[in-house]
């Protein structure tokens, strides 16, 4: 059997920032003296992400049985969107249930199919005593795909608000309908709808990592954006949805603290 040696270097470095910055955020979000009953998401959205740090941490910290956590990175980003998803559908109210719950299915779907593969894995893992066994690359595409279809969903909620505080009748022809949606994520009605076409600007930050794997590029550039693309995902979706809520003069100092101890890791 293995001894239990630890390496605490690059990627891992990387894991603890994200982790840093998740527990922040969701910090902040849970001393927020006014939430809304939706805000539970948003929170419960950076604990997964907190959780996949703390597994990037662990995977690339523990020398041999790190590679047991590593499937669990991207699992808990997937089951965090179907979090965030589900906050979009209910804020600031459901009118639309039966479109919620088909969202809710697609991500959850991702989700589940993720963490049936990570217990098989780990399974495999523990049973087999290999450090040979390792993670195939079809499965590191499942957390771009959900990625995609969460921006997909968040630009329609945008669609939505913006034509319900303008008072546009769904109805109209699809000519009509495809130009207001575009005049609609340019410029949204009201800040429920802008906050939804932000949200999807930052989760799009989120596509670089699998764009990196899907052009096989080499070991810094992919490193490099690995980084950018999941700190600057999570730093950008804490900055969209926290300055959406009360207190903005509060959230930039702690957002102060927040960024200077990332630079200092970094």
């Amino acid at each position: 059997m293995n001894p239990l040696r630890f390496a605490f270097e690059g990627y891992a470095i990387i894991g603890m920032t994200l982790l840093i910055m998740a527990v922040a955020s969701l910090v902040v979000i849970l001393r927020q003296p006014t939430r809304a009953g939706a805000s539970r998401w948003v929170a419960a959205f950076f604990a997964g992400i907190a959780l996949s740090g703390a597994s990037t941490v662990l995977t690339n910290g523990i020398v041999f049985w790190g590679s047991l956590f590593a499937p669990w990175q991207d699992f808990w980003v997937l089951a965090a969107g179907v979090a965030l998803v589900r906050y979009a559908y209910v804020h600031p109210r459901c009118e639309r249930p039966r479109e919620a719950a088909m969202a809710l299915l697609a991500t959850g779907a991702l989700a589940l199919a993720a963490l049936v593969f990570c217990v098989v894995f780990s399974y495999r893992f523990v049973s087999a005593w290999s450090p040979d066994l390792a993670v195939p690359a079809a499965y590191y595409l499942l957390m771009p795909l959900a990625t995609l279809v969460s921006v997909v969903l968040f630009l329609r909620r945008c669609v939505q608000l913006s034509r319900l505080d303008d008072g546009i009748a769904v109805e109209r022809g699809p000519e009509v309908r495809s130009c207001r949606a575009w005049h609609c994520l340019m410029q949204p009605r009201g800040s429920d709808a802008r906050l939804m076409r932000n949200l999807a600007l930052a989760l799009s930050i989120a596509l670089l990592p699998g764009i990196g794997i899907f052009l096989d590029l080499s070991g810094n550039i992919n490193f490099l954006i690995q980084h950018l693309g999941s700190l600057l995902a999570v730093a950008g979706v804490a900055l969209v949805y926290l300055n959406h809520v009360p207190e903005p003069s509060s959230f930039v100092t702690k957002l102060a603290g927040v960024v200077l101890l990332t630079v200092i890791l970094l």
